[in-house]
């Protein structure tokens, strides 16, 4: 295995457990503040993208 990439599994890996250990909460807090990701998808595509005068 080339050198440069020798460590990126473990980086990518390392990587991953912490920032999983944050996943949990951010999804609670996103569903507190804004609610499901239905309401989300309801408020982003409620109004028109493109207005004609």
């Amino acid at each position: 295995m080339d050198k440069t990439y020798s460590e990126s599994l473990s980086l990518i890996e390392n990587a991953l457990k912490n920032s999983s250990k944050f996943t949990i909460p951010k999804v609670y807090f996103q569903e507190a503040v804004v609610g499901s990701e239905l309401i989300l998808f309801m408020l982003r595509n409620s109004w028109s993208k493109n207005t004609i005068i």
